[in-house]
């Protein structure tokens, strides 16, 4: 039974973006992630406002410095 609470497929998961746990029966974990992914957050180096499934790509990606230069 405890191999089965740790591995099962169903097992509640934490949003990547928000850190809330999300149920994942019914495609629960898949409409969050849609949902939340899609909210706009500040970017902590530039201050764009990006979406949060963005944000990621936007730091490695090197726009903040583009945006940092700008500003300038």
């Amino acid at each position: 039974m405890l191999d089965h609470k740790q591995y099962c497929h169903l097992k509640p998961v934490q949003c990547r973006f928000c850190e809330l746990i999300v149920p994942t029966a019914n495609d629960e974990y898949a409409k969050h992630i849609t949902y939340c992914g899609s909210k706009t957050k500040d970017c902590e180096d530039c201050g764009a406002k990006i979406l949060a499934k963005e944000l990621e790509g936007h730091i490695v990606s090197g726009q903040c410095d583009v945006e940092r230069e700008l500003k300038e």
